[in-house]
């Protein structure tokens, strides 16, 4: 589980000064009802001051002085042209200001000036009214109004342009500079006509190219195709096969998240300069500053949460589903969500976006159902049940009769609804007593800060149950309608966070680390949000796994990375692929964090072959004298050439690794602050001193390379960018494959090296490559995929291509 240091060192030391008797109480309990009464009869005083104080480090309450400071940063980076970075700090600004100051209005003003130099004119068209909305001082009105004239030039809306310059005479008067900004707008007209004619055509070829070809619905399993089937084994549990020969590319799952949360960065708090006492303020730009907290779509001009600063939307439509949905009940809990840590945060919302309502009835439905099978010894009849409800069949009258599998609804159909996301596995008695402490006692928390924060409907009532849920099934006879309800909150949070241990997915996207700062990609993955999908959670794990999972805001598309044939089980990588762990190391992680030893058919072969597996080959140190790979002992590397006996300790060699490692990434910030000469002589340093002990395939040397094609770009030598690119291709093929996502990000940035290199003919041969494969792993409406057939249209328009 996550959560800040201090709270898993807090809970930590408290398990340490528990009772005996405690402590044995929660190593036998199974039952989420029984751990969760137990933390939270556990649950202090002392506990609830420690997470105020913890909390109050991360107050997320708007802060005027904030205002003036983001302002002021926003300012200094609109001046050196970082115009991403400035929009960025200028909505931090927006976030802590009060609506109808002039310290917002200011904000919108300055974000609007950035915006329209990114050429993003319908945002700057609104960050401009925005600002007139909120007061913006008279005096400074003619820029951003002649600054929205050019704007509606620009996206060609010439209906509107007289009355805008009429608005602006009224407003300013007869201002001697006015006639001339207004004509100077009139004269570039023409251009930006021809502009958007051009870029009209694109649009039109672009929504063309983007036409899937509709797949058949599975009437099972509503948001997979048909080429797939439910199954369920006691051996695999629930799992999806091929009902029909998959080809590489097809799509296979599009699911909405039922409920995610954005992940916060490590933040910086609150500091004060020591030389001059003055205040300062987190300036990084992270997920929350560049994501909508809902959908998650990216946005440059974000709508600020009206009761914190810290949550910000993409639109007001955004803003008010999250608000009616959860933000209601979490906007004042936002602090203590934070140190408690992400997957408490989703097993919270996971309950207010299925509604009180719901999971009361569910909890009804199913709890006691589950409690009566799995305590107290279940008869012959019970176990016969349990095992035919598992294997999803029933014996009626001596004929096998169907059943639906656990989270199917009563047609049989598995949806991505809450009913599916109940009947998750949570694996309680296989998770140690210290994690279910931990798990109860931040559930706990979460339900006493409830029962503080209770303001309105929309939020769940822990002090009084409905009459319908007040009926006393057995409980103790001093039991009130209000424990009875507290009980089942705690309890399915519980539950949820359990589960999140297993079924939690990361959604990732691909960002641009340098802000658009470089014509070439120097783009990694991050993760965005933590979330559920119920369909997605059904994907069996394999270490070469036969699917490719990407992200567009909340929704996951499952495409098949390779052919899959007629009754294979569609596949996903948990993360340990064999082209990044051993075996050892896989199975390892694997049984820690899911519970189980693998045995796909990647890690059979390894073991029955007894090899040590792709990853410890092509990782490998080397012979500095004969190049051949050392063999590993428990604390010597030995060369198996026996005429060179070259024996060397393993923490030497490890030491040079991680020395180099470290020289990476001060290479890296020299790239990254615009000194690329000095990153260039670090990285050859690097370079050839790794040759000397390191595999040739050795991932520290593709990241040399990598890095060294990146700085050579940036001072524009497109030919030693592009050598080293290929250098890096190689040692990504050797660890992914020659058709795998990596090798097409490397692909990509490759293309953009050869175009913007003149290499005309080398990059039409690229090109194609690069599109070939991210078009499998992302489909053709991908934007990198988009920009790939933009250079290639481009490059086959020129007479000499």
């Amino acid at each position: 589980m996550d959560g800040v240091p201090e709270w898993l060192n807090y809970v930590s030391c408290k398990w340490s000064q528990l009772e005996s008797s405690s402590k044995e109480c929660l190593t036998q309990a199974t039952d989420l009802q029984e751990i969760f009464n137990i933390c939270l009869s556990l649950f202090s005083h002392e506990d609830e001051v420690f997470l105020e104080k913890l909390a109050g480090l991360n107050l997320l309450i708007k802060n005027s002085k904030a205002v003036l400071f983001y302002k002021e940063k926003g300012n200094e980076k609109f001046q050196k042209k970082c115009y991403l970075e400035a929009v960025a700090l200028y909505s931090k600004g927006i976030s802590n200001a009060t609506p109808g100051t002039e310290d917002i209005a200011v904000c919108y003003a300055n974000r609007s000036a950035a915006l329209y130099y990114l050429k993003e004119y319908e945002k700057c068209l609104g960050d401009i009214q925005q600002a007139l909305s909120h007061g913006y001082p008279k005096r400074l009105e003619q820029k951003i109004l002649v600054r929205r004239n050019e704007c509606l030039q620009h996206l060609s809306k010439l209906d509107k342009t007289t009355t805008i310059a009429s608005d602006l005479r009224k407003r300013t008067g007869n201002h001697p500079e006015l006639p001339n900004s207004v004509t100077q707008s009139h004269r570039n007209i023409k251009t930006d006509l021809h502009y958007s004619a051009e870029d009209g055509a694109s649009t039109l070829m672009r929504e063309k190219t983007n036409a899937t070809k509709p797949c058949e619905i599975n009437p099972r399993v509503p948001c997979a195709s048909a080429v797939i089937k439910l199954h369920f084994s006691t051996s695999k549990g629930r799992h999806l096969l091929a009902e029909m020969d998959i080809n590489a590319g097809d799509s296979l799952i599009v699911e909405e998240a039922f409920v995610s949360v954005l992940i916060p960065a490590e933040r910086k708090w609150l500091q004060v300069n020591p030389k001059d006492s003055k205040e300062m303020w987190d300036t990084s730009i992270n997920n929350e500053d560049l994501c909508c907290h809902h959908c998650l779509e990216r946005t440059l001009s974000p709508v600020t949460c009206l009761g914190c600063c810290f949550t910000r939307y993409c639109s007001e439509e955004c803003r008010e589903q999250a608000w009616n949905v959860y933000h209601k009940t979490e906007c004042t809990m936002g602090s203590l969500l934070i140190a408690l840590g992400v997957f408490s945060h989703v097993a919270l919302r996971t309950v207010l976006t299925a509604g009180f309502k719901k999971v009361k009835e569910t909890h009804k439905q199913w709890y006691s159902r589950e409690q009566q099978m799995l305590q107290g010894g279940p008869s012959q009849n019970q176990s016969r049940l349990i095992s035919n409800i598992l294997e999803g069949s029933e014996e009626q009258n001596g004929q096998q009769q169907d059943i639906p599998i656990l989270g199917c609804d009563v047609t049989g159909s598995y949806h991505s609804s809450y009913l599916a996301i109940y009947h998750l596995l949570t694996h309680t008695e296989k998770h140690l007593p210290e994690h279910r402490f931990l798990c109860g006692m931040t559930v706990a928390a979460i339900c006493k800060q409830l029962q503080r924060v209770q303001q309105g409907p929309s939020i769940p009532t822990l002090s009084t149950a409905d009459k319908d849920c007040s009926a006393n099934k057995g409980g103790d006879k001093g039991e009130t309608d209000g424990s009875l309800d507290l009980k089942i909150m705690g309890t399915t949070v519980l539950r949820h966070l359990f589960q999140l241990h297993c079924n939690a997915q990361a959604i990732t996207a691909i960002r641009d680390t340098d802000f658009g700062c470089s014509v070439v990609e120097s783009n990694q993955q991050i993760r965005v949000a933590t979330a559920l999908f119920p369909v997605v959670s059904l994907l069996n794990h394999s270490c070469a796994q036969n699917t490719t999972v990407s992200f567009r805001g909340r929704t996951a598309t499952v495409r098949a990375s390779q052919p899959v044939r007629k009754g294979e089980e569609i596949l996903h990588c948990y993360g340990p692929h064999t082209g990044q762990m051993s075996l050892k190391e896989r199975r390892q992680v694997l049984n820690t964090q899911y519970f189980f030893e693998c045995r796909c058919p990647a890690c059979v072969k390894e073991e029955e072959l007894e090899t040590v597996g792709p990853f410890a080959q092509l990782d490998s140190f080397c012979c500095v004298k004969c190049k051949l790979l050392l063999q590993e002992t428990k604390e010597l590397c030995v060369c198996p050439n026996s005429s060179c006996g070259c024996v060397i300790p393993k923490t030497k060699l490890h030491l040079e690794l991680q020395e180099i490692k470290m020289q990476i990434r001060t290479a890296l910030r020299f790239t990254e602050d615009g000194n690329p000469d000095q990153a260039i002589q670090l990285l050859l340093r690097c370079l050839q001193k790794s040759v000397g002990f390191l595999s040739a395939t050795h991932k520290v040397i593709g990241e040399i390379h990598d890095k060294l094609a990146q700085a050579y770009a940036n001072i524009g030598d497109w030919k030693s960018s592009a050598a080293h690119l290929r250098s890096s291709i190689q040692v990504v093929e050797a660890h992914y494959g020659s058709c795998s996502i990596q090798c097409g990000h490397e692909l990509l940035k490759l293309s953009q090296v050869l175009f913007n290199g003149f290499a005309m003919s080398e990059a039409l041969d690229v090109i194609p490559k690069a599109e070939a494969i991210l078009i499998t792993h992302y489909g053709s409406e991908n934007d990198m995929v988009q920009e790939l057939q933009e250079m290639e249209t481009c490059l086959r328009g020129m007479p000499f291509a």
